[in-house]
């Protein structure tokens, strides 16, 4: 009995058994697979996925276990000599900033009997140089036999990183209840080389343990000799995450940048086109870029669709990417100027043999249809406040006025210059073969606007040439960058807020259209979302991410408002615009600390114009006579039926005046500007943000990454952030199609 007894106290202490075996983990550095036998409160640390397999290599002694741990949960199966079986169900969770709590639920096995026990524990990481840990192991005393209880033991350890992640010192202590026996072990894990990690535990002279590990880039593997029964334990791992690795065996990436890319995906739609985020393009880019495994890049390219601002951000991340790897553009398709200007700072071009190059400059093209209308007996009325504010022009006139087509020209003329002078400084060609038209590959070649003609194949043949890889370049294999880098560090980074503020901007609550999948912004949601990052802690500062034209007035001003709230409580609010933020879109910027805009950012268009449909004549023609029963003169102001009167249409204009002369205040006052000095440049006028950014309208030139720079200035941190995107809550169909 008394054997018995200390073989199933042995199997319910495999906990710290554990730690022993793998040398340089204890309660106080265990945050993955390992958690689930160490510390569930380590589950609580928000890594990514691991799999984890040990096994005693002695064939007598079977002893193995297998670990899987995702998304703060974690499950373990161990088998041991005697038919002893291990289950294993565990959780942790985030209770506040650096401190986290879990729970572990085991039921050990034999042919004879079954215990279950309670775990507890918890995890303190007040900075990255130190953590503190403690786990209460059989909380609930289990009975064993004929009413032995196993008693709580207690286990608290602290590790140290006094000089970075790459060496990590640790001391435990353990003691069971109603003992005063305490025993002490130490330990330390060495990684001075990538992926190279040394790791060692010493309790007493004839209890220590040494080990060796090996790291890849989504797996390890392990040796550890455990002197005290001189057992030998080999682990085997893989994980969600990229890590360092000492075995940096060159790869070349492959990214794939066709279709629609927008910042915020559409969502769910019947008739709609599928799009894919900005954001999770920037990452792929990123992680090929510190990827040390990756030589070099081949980015595919055909039908790409998206805004020129979008344009600015992947091709300022390609310009980063250059500067480490190799980077090859293969164009399947053929391409237009904006295809060119994303690719021209990459070292090879490579388009088909029959692709079409559209070598012409950017153009607006505006359907005018107030003659169509006309036709069909519909007629429009309104007002407007701003010169420039012409998004009506084509429902009110046959051609476009003289503002209209002044600004247009502007816009016009700077997105071409932006292109001609990125293409000729990264290819070295002259401006003019920008204007040239339709042009054949050969002609593109020979004027050094491309590199190479070929296929699929002749691309990766160009990639491995750049890397100086030698083989067939049929059976060469491209490799897909997946997972997240992963983090090393114990504090948890400062967090920054993307909220991210796309479409047409509502009244009510965010939403996407269900017929094409077009998203609103809803000024209940954001308001609601602005409120809870002011009064979260963790967040450090907000970022809206704004690509929208505008939309309703009301809605605008109580964004704006909530905006400017939050600037006013101290949290800094830095704006980032995509590809739009004009009108509405601007007005719920300018309160911001800073605004940062892509050079190509359509933005301003301060202005405001109100129209309402006549459809009196429609009426006429299809034979239906409106009968309208009212109180009061102007009730049926706004029908459809009939036009404004004198009196209606002059207190309407006078209604869009008051809130234009509103928004000029309010960018006056958000951008530190006099109030004629905004009127001078309003007029409904839109920019490029760089005019915008030579008229004071806004702060940098610049994409996600400026703004993130800027928000961490404005916060004072130091280190880099934790980026949390705010979207809104999403219905089943759309979280599965974003």
């Amino acid at each position: 009995m008394k054997k018995s007894f200390i073989f199933i106290t042995g199997i319910l202490l495999s906990t710290q058994g554990y730690s022993q075996y793998t040398s340089g983990i204890s309660v106080a550095t265990s945050d993955e697979a390992s958690a689930i036998l160490v510390n569930p409160a380590g589950l609580g640390v928000e890594k990514g996925s691991f799999l984890l397999f040990s096994m005693k290599l002695e064939e007598k002694n079977k002893h193995w276990n297998l670990l899987l741990s995702a998304h703060s949960l974690g499950f373990g199966y161990a088998r041991y000599e005697r038919d002893v079986q291990d289950f294993n169900l565990s959780s942790g969770f985030r209770m506040s900033g650096n401190l986290y709590a879990g729970f572990r639920n085991r039921w050990q096995k034999s042919p004879e009997w079954t215990i279950y026990s309670i775990d507890g524990g918890f995890l303190f990481r007040p900075k990255d140089f130190l953590s503190i840990g403690g786990v209460v192991e059989n909380i609930n005393e289990p009975e064993y036999g004929s009413g032995v209880k196993i008693l709580k033991r207690y286990i608290g350890g602290v590790g140290l990183r006094p000089f970075g992640d790459r060496i990590t010192l640790f001391a435990e202590a353990e003691g069971e209840r109603k003992s005063e026996d305490i025993t002490m072990s130490y330990g330390a894990e060495l990684e001075l080389v990538d992926g190279v990690v040394l790791s060692g535990r010493f309790k007493d002279e004839d209890d220590f343990s040494v080990g060796i590990g090996l790291n890849f880039t989504y797996s390890s593997i392990g040796y550890n000799f455990v002197n005290r029964d001189t057992s030998h334990f080999i682990h085997l791992s893989s994980s969600s995450e990229i890590q360092r690795t000492v075995f940096k065996k060159k790869k070349i990436v492959e990214i794939d940048l066709s279709g629609e890319i927008e910042d915020m995906p559409k969502g769910f739609s019947l008739f709609g086109r599928s799009s894919k985020g900005l954001n999770n393009k920037l990452k792929e880019i990123e992680r090929a870029r510190v990827d040390k495994t990756v030589k070099g890049v081949l980015f595919k390219i055909k039908n790409l669709r998206a805004g020129f601002g979008t344009f600015q951000e992947l091709r300022n991340e390609i310009k980063k990417l250059k500067k480490e790897k190799k980077v090859v553009v293969y164009f399947e398709y053929g391409c237009d100027v904006g295809d060119l200007y994303l690719a021209s700072c990459a070292d090879r071009i490579v388009v088909t043999p029959m692709s079409d190059l559209w070598m012409v400059g950017p153009y607006f093209k505006v359907y005018m249809m107030k003659e169509m209308f006309g036709k069909l007996g519909v007629e429009f009325e309104g007002s407007r406040a701003g010169k420039y504010k012409s998004a009506f022009e084509p429902l009110t006139r046959d051609t476009l006025s003289d503002e209209a087509r002044e600004q247009y020209q502007s816009v016009v003329d700077d997105f071409h210059n932006q292109l001609v002078s990125g293409i000729v400084e990264d290819r070295k060609i002259s401006p003019e073969l920008l204007d040239y038209g339709l042009m054949i590959p050969e002609v593109a070649r020979d004027k050094g606007l491309i590199d190479k003609i070929g296929f699929y194949e002749d691309a990766k043949k160009t990639i491995m040439e750049e890397c100086g890889i030698k083989g067939d370049e049929k059976k060469f294999k491209t490799a897909s960058i997946k997972g997240r880098l992963k983090r090393y560090g114990w504090a948890v980074p400062p967090k920054i807020a993307v909220l991210q503020l796309t479409g047409l901007i509502v009244t009510g609550k965010s939403g996407s259209d269900f017929l094409y999948g077009e998203r609103t912004i809803g000024s209940e949601t954001v308001v609601k979302q602005i409120k809870k990052l002011k009064s979260d802690r963790s967040i450090k500062a907000i970022i809206l991410r704004i690509d929208s034209g505008g939309g309703s007035g009301l809605a605008s001003d109580l964004i704006w408002r909530e905006v400017r709230e939050t600037k006013k409580s101290g949290k800094p609010v830095v704006v980032s615009m995509v590809d739009v933020a004009g009108s509405g879109g601007y007005h719920i910027a300018c309160p911001a600390d800073k605004i940062v805009t892509n050079p190509g950012t359509i933005t301003g268009s301060i202005g405001v114009l109100g129209l309402k449909p006549v459809l009196a004549k429609t009426y006429d023609k299809i034979g239906i006579n409106p009968e309208i029963i009212k109180r009061g003169e102007h009730a049926d102001m706004f029908s459809e039926t009939r036009r404004f009167t004198e009196e209606e249409l002059e207190d309407f204009d006078n209604y869009i005046q008051y809130f234009y002369r509103k928004f000029v205040e309010k960018v006056a006052e958000g951008r530190g500007l006099g109030y004629e000095e905004v009127l001078e440049m309003a007029g409904g006028r839109i920019y490029t943000g760089s005019q915008a950014l030579g008229l004071k309208l806004v702060d940098y030139l610049g994409g996600l990454d400026e703004a993130v720079r800027v928000a961490c200035e404005l916060a004072k941190i130091k280190k880099k952030p934790e980026l949390v995107f705010i979207r809104p809550k999403l219905s089943l169909l759309e979280r599965l199609s974003f």
